[in-house]
């Protein structure tokens, strides 16, 4: 297949990759007589039948980009077998294959290379794609060659590379129309660098490759990401609901303003996240003064990197624990990892994933405990409101209602003597006092004064507790001597003395 010419123009010399949908060939155009990068999509094994109509337009869309951290397409067509992408060739290794190699960068050496990449990927998301599979295989390191004609060695001195953006063949673009050429529910892209909301098969923007970039900043500092587990869902589960260790936690030496910045790049809102223009800047800020301060104070960003608040949390699904097969790197874990099997490779095929559960309820118990909790506080509120009427009842039922003052009959017996009596002076009509009240209190009632002629038998009224009992006047007597006989007035006002 070496020697065979496509398109009657590009030879194809040797398979140097294989990206999310096609081969990557070393190549040579015979007609501008230099060497190229060659992509193939096979198009007649294909049952999507957006397939060509999406490879077409990463063409074009890619094309159509100008920064230097972005591949440069120079040529694009298809045939009923397949579709292809001319591309400039870049003289480096990926920077997964970097890491495998060599080991995890210095923070100095990684906050260019994040900055560079930010800046192609605002370029991408200004002309409305979002490429979806951001992750170190495919950020690969260019250099020009030097004077006599070799290229600088990357693996040994990295920093001499510029970073650059390939294989945007999976990239959402969305035409004038809003017509969307990946189809929906579907997670595509790499585990263990897609965001939250791609591992639920969400809408995904340009937030989502902001998040993955965080993920790469994680690899090529740590030389690993922020979530490893033994399989694919295990890691989607993990990015949409588990929170990673700060990456200040894992390696003591980071900034606390580079710390803070990926905190925020790795918020499970996508709203929390700043854009890749500001990355960019910020990056670049922290590389010229490590010791700033953090544009967003730390303890915010985390409560961005938790996502979501509580109400956010029961519309979306609560997270359940972490499965048994997600490790969440901590503190505690030292040396280097990116010597990994393949079934953990950060670097691994992309393909599509189940999209995790969006669904998800907060369960039973923990509804019927905050009901029982609610219902319980209503309840002794609602009998100590009670009580108190009762008691506040009792008290004034009882001053309105006052004990009834029995009726005293007095008795007098006609005398000629000016010094007997005809009865003795009752002192008091009260009942004793514990028949009232505490708080009702009834002076004692007194009679009229012994006179010397004693009148008939007289019967008190009775008392009531809303009239004046009418005043009883004596009849006339018989005088023995020339003052009058002095009136009797029996009232209830609560004073309970008796006038002359």
């Amino acid at each position: 297949m070496e020697s065979e010419l496509l398109a009657g123009r590009y030879q194809l010399v040797a398979q140097i990759g294989e990206g999310a949908t096609g081969r990557v060939w070393r190549g040579f155009d015979t007609l501008l007589e230099r060497a190229v990068a060659i992509k193939i999509v096979d198009l007649a094994g294909s049952t999507d039948p957006a397939m060509a109509e999406r490879f077409r337009r990463e063409g074009i869309a890619i094309a159509g980009l100008s920064d230097d951290a972005i591949v440069k397409v120079w040529d694009t067509g298809a045939d009923d077998r397949r579709g292809w992408l001319v591309m400039e060739l870049l003289s480096g290794p990926n920077t997964s294959k970097l890491i495998k190699e060599r080991g995890p960068l210095s923070h100095e050496v990684a906050m260019p290379m994040l900055a560079d990449v930010s800046d192609g990927l605002q370029a991408a998301h200004d002309a409305g794609i979002t490429h979806r599979d951001v992750k170190p295989a495919n950020i690969v390191l260019d250099a020009p060659a030097e004077a006599d004609g070799t290229l600088p060695d990357l693996m040994a001195h990295p920093e001499l590379g510029r970073p650059v953006l390939v294989d945007f063949g999976i990239a959402r673009l969305v035409d004038e129309a809003g017509k969307q050429l990946t189809r929906p529910a579907t997670a595509i892209g790499t585990a263990a660098y897609m965001s939250p909301e791609q591992a639920r098969g969400m809408e995904v923007g340009p937030a989502s490759d902001v998040y993955s970039l965080a993920c790469v900043a994680y690899h090529l500092i740590l030389g690993r990401p922020p979530f490893l587990a033994d399989s694919s869902i295990a890691v989607a589960h993990a990015q949409a609901f588990d929170t990673p260790v700060p990456l200040g936690e894992l390696s003591p030496d980071i900034p606390p303003a580079l710390d803070t910045l990926i905190t925020r790049m790795l918020a499970k809102d996508a709203a929390a996240r700043p854009t890749a223009r500001e990355v960019a800047h910020e990056l670049r800020a922290i590389a010229a003064n490590p010791k700033m301060s953090p544009t967003v104070p730390l303890d915010a960003a985390a409560t961005a990197l938790m996502g979501a608040t509580a109400e956010t949390q029961l519309l979306s699904g609560e997270p359940g624990p972490p499965t048994a097969d997600t490790r969440v790197l901590s503190p505690t874990q030292t040396g280097p990892t990116y010597a990994q099997t393949a079934s953990t490779d950060p670097g691994g095929q992309t393909g599509a994933v189940a999209p995790v559960g969006t669904d998800q309820e907060p369960s039973s118990d923990q509804e019927g405990n905050r009901a029982t909790r609610h219902w319980g506080r209503w309840l002794v509120g609602l009998l100590i409101v009670a009580l108190a009427a009762a008691l506040v009842y009792s008290w004034t039922a009882a001053s309105r209602n006052p004990v009834t003052i029995p009726t005293v009959t007095l008795t007098a017996t006609a005398t000629t003597s000016p010094t007997t009596t005809s009865a003795r002076p009752t002192t008091t009509v009260a009942p004793p006092t514990t028949i009232a009240p505490p708080t009702t209190t009834f002076p004692p009632t007194t009679t009229a004064p012994p006179t010397t002629t004693a009148p008939p038998t007289t019967t008190a009224p009775p008392t009531t507790t809303t009239t004046q009992p009418p005043t009883t006047t004596a009849p006339p007597t018989t005088a023995t001597t020339s003052q009058p006989r002095p009136t009797s007035t029996d009232t209830d006002d609560g004073g309970g003395e008796v006038s002359p």
